[in-house]
């Protein structure tokens, strides 16, 4: 902002954040999100899969599929970054900015991806529910299903009253 060179008396911005607080809570906010997306939301997939019975035993078993998993990531990660080193020469400086285009690349990709999807998907959604007569015809198919489930229910609710008025008259 214009307040940080200011080189008079300025009066300070309402809204105005320092430097040093942004670079903080960046920081904090970065590795917060980095801990909940590599640790937390994998053990917590694994816990609702997991078919312990007991929190203790649950949590231990999606830390260990965790553990193996990032285990052996690592190893083929390992092995593909020596590969990558040593058949192209690339230490270093070019390693990283290798892995700085692959992480970029990565992030793209699922971007298109899903975007992708939800480009065609979901204009696609919105142009079958236009179509009066299609969604006309899936709203009298659920009708006929919801009326057999009601007709079903008079039935089986018709059964127990009889069966209550006899259970009444024989305990009369």
């Amino acid at each position: 902002t214009l307040y940080r060179i200011c080189e008079h008396d300025c009066d300070e911005p309402l809204g105005y954040i320092s430097s040093p607080f942004t670079r903080r809570l960046w920081v904090g906010l970065y590795w917060s999100m980095y801990l909940l997306t590599w640790v937390v939301l994998p053990i917590m997939m694994s816990y609702v899969d997991s078919g312990a019975f007991t929190f203790r035993d649950r949590l231990r078993e999606s830390a260990w599929s965790n553990l193996q998993f990032y285990g052996v990531s690592g190893a083929v990660g390992l092995l593909v970054v020596g590969y990558i080193a040593l058949t192209r020469g690339v230490f270093g400086a070019d390693l990283v900015a290798f892995f700085m285009a692959l992480a970029n690349f990565w992030g793209l990709f699922l971007v298109i991806t899903f975007m992708g999807f939800g480009l065609v998907a979901i204009p696609r959604k919105l142009w079958f529910r236009g179509d009066l007569a299609l969604e006309l015809s899936k709203i009298e198919g659920r009708a006929m299903a919801y009326k057999d489930k009601a007709y079903d229910s008079a039935l089986e609710l018709a059964d127990a009253a009889s069966e209550v008025r006899q259970v009444s008259e024989r305990v009369s």
